[in-house]
Order: structure tokens, then C-alpha cells, then sequence
């Protein structure tokens, strides 16, 4: 209620002062939100937004309870009381750099048209290398795994408890194989992207509200310019 009537006192303000809680994951933040939050500060200098990282099963909680005014969520973990509205469509592939010895079974990836992905790569002709591995408290971690599990394979892994940051980023440098998001190629410019073919998973990004609640007008901006700008960056 507190929260609510502050929302409804800086509504008055007319989007000139206020604030907006976002909810959104580290890794996913650390790429995505710049771009956003420059377009938005242009458009509305005056309102600050405060960010909260947590993973998308927290952040859910979270705008459940009324504690945040937004949240960019993967819908397929999403609560069903959560009314989530669909922003982009992200791959989990691999990630590494084009010096790694696994580039040599690249190819082309013409026949998978719901990937965007330039080139792909047969699970099987990575299974010599090393991968560096998200701990399963991650969806890159959980996807992973059950890729792995359902090709029967046990990977090559001294590394399977890292964040989601911290294996891409080793990835990138050709220090092993780790699952990302294509999406991430915006933040690892210099790395190389490797679509799983057949294997490959999808995820759908969306942009959540606190249900049953007032949307302060400040919210309803953010979420416009989010939508904005990630759906410009995706095409």
C-alpha cells in the first residue's frame, strides 16, 4: 500500500520525477539494459531506475509481492498468475572463440530456419573438449544438463559450478565450450556462436507487471521503451 500510494503521489509529477524498480537477471542485465536505460534516460531524465538482480524464479516472487514494478522474465519458468507480455525470442547455444579446435566442425546452418545462428556444430563433435558449465540453479545450467542427459552424454567439466557470466566469458576467451544466449553476441563481439543444430533450445522473454496492482505511469514508460528497444535489437 505504501508502495502504491508513492507510485500514485509521483504520478502527479507527470513522468518529470519518480523512480521504477526493474527486476532483471545479472547476466541477461549486464547486455540488454544499457541500451535501454540510455534510451530511457533521454526520454525521461528526471525518473531513476533502480535495478534489482535476481534470477527469474526470485524475480517472480518479487513482482508477486508487489516489491518491483517490472521484470523481464523467461515465460516458460513464468508463475501463471503472472500476466507476461512476450518481448523477444532468445537461443541457448554455445559460445567459444574462433582459435578453439571446434571450429573445425562448423558448417552452416541452413536447415534449421528457426535459427539465427550463422553456423552449427554436431554435439558429438564437441564432446573431447572441455566445457565450462553453469551451476543448476541457472537456466543455462538446467538446459545444459538436460541436453546432456538426453543424448546420454557426460561432458568433460572440471568447471560446472559458474555463473552464467563468468562461463561465457571463458568461453569466449577458448578456454572451453559454455551455453549462452545468442543474444549475448551484443556484450562477446569477438566471439564465435555455435547453434546446437537439432539440439538447440529456445526461450521467450517477457515483460511482467505486478497483478492486481496500480502501474504507476513511470512503469508503463519503462516497459514501453524495454519493449522498444529489445525488440529493435533482436530484429
Amino acid at each position: 500500500e505504501y508502495h502504491r500510494t508513492q507510485d500514485e503521489i509521483q504520478d502527479l509529477q507527470e513522468l518529470k520525477s519518480g523512480s521504477v524498480i526493474l527486476g532483471i537477471s545479472g547476466f541477461r542485465g549486464s547486455y540488454l539494459l544499457p541500451p535501454v536505460l540510455n534510451a530511457f534516460k533521454l526520454d525521461y531524465p528526471g525518473i531513476r531506475v533502480q535495478i534489482v538482480e535476481k534470477n527469474s524464479m526470485a524475480l517472480e516472487q518479487m513482482i508477486l509481492a508487489g516489491e518491483i514494478d517490472i521484470a523481464l522474465l523467461v515465460m516458460s519458468e513464468a508463475d501463471p498468475r503472472l500476466n507476461i507480455q512476450p518481448v523477444m525470442k532468445d537461443e541457448i547455444c554455445l559460445i567459444t572463440s574462433h582459435t578453439h579446435p571446434v571450429m573445425a566442425f562448423a558448417r552452416g546452418n541452413k536447415d534449421n530456419p528457426e535459427s539465427r545462428i550463422p553456423q552449427y556444430v554436431n554435439l558429438k563433435d564437441t564432446l573431447s573438449y572441455e566445457y565450462l558449465l553453469s551451476d543448476y540453479d541457472t537456466i543455462l545450467g538446467r538446459e545444459a544438463r538436460q541436453i546432456f542427459n538426453k543424448n546420454g552424454i557426460q561432458p568433460i567439466a572440471s568447471n560446472h559450478k559458474l555463473s552464467a557470466l563468468m562461463s561465457a566469458a571463458m568461453g569466449a576467451a577458448g578456454l572451453g565450450l559454455a551455453f549462452t544466449y545468442y543474444s549475448s553476441r551484443h556484450y562477446f563481439r569477438n566471439a564465435e556462436f555455435l547453434s546446437l543444430g537439432a539440439e538447440s533450445a529456445f526461450i521467450d522473454l517477457g515483460i511482467a507487471l505486478p497483478p492486481g496492482r496500480y502501474h504507476s505511469k513511470a512503469a508503463l514508460a519503462f516497459k514501453d521503451t524495454l519493449k522498444e528497444v529489445l525488440q529493435a535489437a533482436d530484429g
